[in-house]
């Protein structure tokens, strides 16, 4: 059985999805969200094998609880559904930990059969957004020997501090201490070079992929 949990705040829709994948004998849904407040306490809590969100939440920006999605629940598998497909907001769920990006556009099955795809290990994604996928990918892929300096708990501080956390906030999501945190910042920032936040985020946005 694959467990499934919804963030979309648009209730209707979100309970459109989730009677839709609750009529599959394969999948359970287990919780739907309609914030991010209320989907880190849910996901913490149920564990489930499939999270399909939304980047459009009242309360905190999609990519950004991406992050912190991995943190909470490291084994699920992150799709995000929106209607949104944007080469900005598709870069950021990538770089973030997104393994599947669909927009809204569905017909009735098709979000069931995404969700059984991303639990056996492919990356579902809409016709539009593989494309816009290929032609960033197209000539500019960058690759960053800088980073492969950093350890990955270091990689995963400086990304949540070039995307705005505070260090308190960095602590709280990883769970470690707050001396531990300015420690790993310390490194990264030896290692890397670089002396700044904006730094940091001018350094991460570039990691996978880099517009021209």
């Amino acid at each position: 059985m694959i467990t499934v949990a919804i963030v979309e705040d648009d209730i209707v829709l979100a309970e459109s999805y989730a009677r839709e994948l609750g009529s599959s004998n394969d999948i359970s849904v287990v919780a739907v969200c309609t914030t991010a407040a209320d989907a880190r306490i849910a996901l913490a809590e149920r564990q489930p094998n499939v999270i399909v969100l939304d980047l459009v939440l009242p309360d905190t920006p999609g990519h950004t609880l991406i992050m912190e999605v991995r943190t909470l629940v490291p084994k699920a598998d992150i799709m995000v559904l929106t209607a949104f497909d944007d080469y900005q907001r598709i870069y950021d769920s990538i770089a973030a930990g997104a393994m599947g990006y669909l927009t809204k556009i569905l017909g009735y099955g098709e979000l069931a059969g995404a969700v059984r795809q991303i639990h056996a290990g492919e990356s579902p994604v809409s016709a539009g957004v593989a494309r816009k996928i290929l032609l960033a990918m197209r000539g500019s892929i960058r690759s960053s020997p800088e980073l492969e300096k950093l350890s990955r708990r270091e990689l995963e501080v400086l990304q949540f501090i070039a995307s705005g956390y505070s260090y308190l906030e960095v602590a709280t999501s990883l769970n470690i201490s707050l001396e531990t945190v300015r420690t790993h910042i310390r490194n990264a920032y030896k290692k890397l070079h670089i002396n700044s936040r904006r730094e940091a985020a001018n350094l991460i946005n570039g990691m996978v992929l880099q517009q021209k």
